[in-house]
This record gives structure tokens, C-alpha cells and sequence, in this order.
């Protein structure tokens, strides 16, 4: 594959087919659209870095969606898909509205671009939830786990060796406690999960 002129079949395939092609597929788009992401986040306000930053944020999730059987761009091309989707975690994270059209050409659909900020807020909540449960310590850890996915009273009391259900109930409270007093002294964090769970 000539990476000075790869068409978006090929990077596609090369992103579907995983390392060594992936690799190159990435270096292929960091040296030679880099200015185009860059420059739609400058003409918003933003800075060189702060558009690195929002591509960091997106490349996996953006990789997931393009790798997946049956993705398809009809009328934009994957360079646009790209730059429009670093523009929108762009955007969203600092809190901005682009005042005017940045992107040339066809446009994305809205529910493409959509499909990787809904992933790239899913990791960022994941990432805010686990910092969260880790400073709950490992019982309080492994009870809300267990909890938030649905076991019963019955069933986390097996699985920690307790009594019973009520020994249980007693444990999640403390822990539920715990966690409400660490978003209390810690309202950065509190705020972080309010507006992801808003987004």
C-alpha cells in the first residue's frame, strides 16, 4: 500500500486488519491530515494542542466505528469524518459552539459523528467512575461492582463470605456513604460525572 496516496478503502482495510497495517494506516493519518484537524479547531479558537488532545480522545473510538463490518461513507470522505469528529469532542470539551462552517466539501451525517462522541463520553465516564471506585479501597470496590450489576443481597453476602443479606445491605450503605462523602470534598470529580451523565 503507497501511504502517500491511500484511498479510504484501503485505510479502512488497514485499520480493520490490525497491526503492522493499522500502525501505518495511523502514522499515514497523523502526518497528512493532521493540519486539517488542526486547522478546523484554530478557526473555532482553539490551539495546535488542544486539537491533539481532542484526536487522542477520539482515535479509538473513531477505529472502532471504522473498523466495524458494514462501515460505510457515502458521500464524506474519511479525512472530513475525522476532522468533523476531533472538531465536536473538540468543542464539547471546552464548552464551545463552532460559530462557523470549518469543514469543506460533503458533509458528514450527523448520526456518524454522533456514534464517536457517544463512545468517546462512554470512556470518559468509565475513566471518572473507575478514579471514583478507586479510592473506595477493594471490598467497597467489589460491593458496588456487584451491586451496580444487578447481583442481589443474597448473592453479594455469598460472595464476600458474610452471614447474610442483611450484612450485605449494611456493607453497600457504608460504601454507598463513602462515595457520597468523596464527591462531597471532591466537587471537581462530582461535576466531571454531572455533565457526562448530561452529555
Amino acid at each position: 500500500m503507497n501511504t502517500k496516496n491511500w484511498t479510504d478503502e484501503e485505510m479502512i482495510r488497514a485499520l480493520r486488519q490490525g497491526d503492522p497495517d493499522r500502525r501505518r494506516a495511523w502514522e499515514h493519518i497523523y502526518k497528512t491530515w493532521r493540519d486539517a484537524w488542526v486547522g478546523a479547531v484554530i478557526k473555532c479558537g482553539g490551539t495546535p494542542d488542544e486539537a491533539d488532545e481532542a484526536l487522542h480522545s477520539v482515535a479509538m473510538p473513531f477505529e472502532r466505528v471504522v473498523a466495524a463490518e458494514g462501515f460505510m461513507l457515502e458521500r464524506a470522505k474519511l479525512r472530513t469524518y475525522l476532522v468533523a469528529c476531533v472538531l465536536r469532542i473538540w468543542a464539547r470539551q471546552h464548552k464551545k459552539v463552532p460559530s462557523t462552517p470549518v469543514l469543506e466539501g460533503p458533509k458528514v451525517p450527523e448520526g456518524m459523528i454522533d456514534s464517536v462522541e457517544k463512545a468517546v463520553m462512554r470512556t470518559e465516564m468509565k475513566a471518572a467512575v473507575d478514579d471514583l471506585i478507586n479510592v473506595l479501597g477493594e471490598r467497597c470496590r467489589r460491593v458496588l461492582r456487584m451491586f451496580g450489576l444487578n447481583y442481589s443481597m443474597e448473592e453479594i453476602a455469598e460472595a464476600e463470605g458474610w452471614k447474610d443479606a442483611d450484612k450485605a445491605k449494611k456493607e453497600k450503605y457504608e460504601c454507598q456513604n463513602k462515595l457520597k462523602e468523596h464527591l462531597r470534598k471532591d466537587p471537581a470529580l462530582a461535576k466531571r460525572l454531572k455533565e457526562l451523565r448530561n452529555d
